[in-house]
């Protein structure tokens, strides 16, 4: 008797037990109907886009920093601030750097001093046709920094002076940090800049100011009746300061 034997050709595979399934397939996440990539993008809270805007203001700052002009683009970026939400707002136009205008040489501007950063240094909210916030050094002297020996008193002194006051500003230039470099005038028409060097708060900035006659003598009156600053035995200018402390 003969015995066929079936042999399993070599191309037929092996049936899978019937317990073995297929894991299942994960679902395609598909955009709903009629929904833009867009209109998604703008349901993220804010939290997720802060970190995105902060980049790229870290990046538009480095850029500006290194334009001479680089503030004036800005400055004019600043009519955008009105159609963005508040918070989205307040986060792409920062209060210090990339708000502040610009004004042209020989100009003058009246407003109302918002903030005093040290003794030669404010930040003035204009009034009129254009109502832009400047950031100014006065014209002519040097203040003590806020880090130095009587900087502290010299800012108090120029906060008692001007502070939340109207002033009335004439334009000189504009610095490399794109600050209105001035002479500022407070009530009844008062040098401010003047009362500054005459009462020892600040030194004649000879470098930036040559020939200033008045500004020179206001110094040298300070000097001789020991007022402010010159009541110490060597007070260090802060130029000299500066120097120091960026090498």
């Amino acid at each position: 008797m003969t015995v066929r034997v079936n042999k399993l050709s070599s191309k037929a595979k092996p049936r899978k037990p019937a317990s073995a399934k297929r894991p299942p397939k994960r679902p395609a996440t598909r955009r709903k109907k009629g929904q833009s990539l867009i209109s998604q993008l703008l349901k993220w809270p804010l939290r997720h886009w802060k970190p995105v805007l902060l980049l790229v203001l870290f990046l538009l700052g480095g850029f500006i920093s290194n334009l001479d002009r680089g503030a004036r683009y800005v400055s004019r970026l600043r009519g955008l601030k009105k159609f963005l939400p508040e918070p989205v707002a307040e986060l792409i136009f920062p209060p210090e750097y990339l708000t502040f205008g610009l004004a042209t040489q020989g100009e003058e501007l009246f407003g109302t001093v918002t903030k005093v950063i040290d003794g030669d240094t404010f930040i003035m909210k204009s009034v009129g046709g254009r109502e832009d916030s400047y950031k100014v050094r006065m014209w002519g002297i040097d203040a003590p920094e806020s880090s130095q020996e009587f900087g502290t008193t010299s800012a108090d002194a120029l906060s008692d002076k001007i502070l939340n006051r109207a002033i009335r500003l004439q334009v000189a230039a504009t610095d490399r940090y794109s600050r209105q470099v001035c002479r500022v005038f407070g009530d009844n028409e008062e040098d401010i800049n003047l009362y500054m060097v005459k009462n020892g708060y600040a030194w004649y900035y000879r470098d930036y100011a040559d020939g200033a006659a008045y500004l020179e003598q206001a110094e040298a009156e300070a000097r001789r009746n020991k007022r402010g600053l010159w009541t110490y035995p060597a007070p260090q200018p802060p130029w000299e300061y500066r120097k120091n402390n960026r090498d």
